[in-house]
């Protein structure tokens, strides 16, 4: 299948210069071309944000409740992408690659929005997903985490995935 947003995409990004008839001739074979046209995908490095209504930790493990059913992410300097996706293809990337989360697994900084304290960095291992409650294994590199707060976002390290850069026209 010939992917129209690509040529599209090059034709901006080249410049070539389209005008007049070819222009409506284009603008019409895109109108006229289905809706669900997948633009190529790219591999980035993406650091990742997990929100959560309430948080407990009992010294070993941090279980985040009331999770948002979409991870946020999005891409350092000077490319500058974000997007969201599902916490299942989240968690499908935890294992993935030869330098996974499974195998390395990554730092993240764990902010509480009620709490007086720094914020908290770890390193989480283990993610165990059920319902709206995540939970993972922790590690304290640097901070506290009480025992109990919320709302909390948490920010985790990057890792190289395939990012579909979008998935409609």
């Amino acid at each position: 299948m010939i992917c129209y947003a690509v040529i599209v995409r090059n034709i901006i990004k080249h410049k070539i210069m389209v005008s007049g008839l070819r222009t409506a001739l284009l603008l019409i074979l895109l109108y006229l071309l289905p809706m669900q046209v997948v633009l190529a995908s790219e591999k980035v490095e993406v650091l990742f944000v997990q929100m959560s209504g309430a948080m407990e930790f009992d010294g070993n493990k941090i279980t985040l409740s009331d999770i948002a059913p979409h991870v946020v992410w999005y891409t350092e300097r000077p490319d500058r992408k974000s997007g969201h996706m599902t916490l299942d293809e989240f968690l499908t990337e935890w294992e993935k690659g030869t330098n996974s989360f499974e195998v390395d697994p990554p730092n993240a900084v764990l902010t509480l929005m009620d709490a007086s304290d720094s914020p908290a960095v770890i390193v989480i291992r283990n993610p165990i997903y059920r319902g709206k409650i995540l939970t993972y294994d922790v590690e304290i590199l640097n901070g506290s985490i009480p025992k109990t707060g919320g709302p909390v976002s948490l920010v985790i390290d990057g890792k190289v995935i395939g990012i579909d850069l979008g998935k409609t026209l």
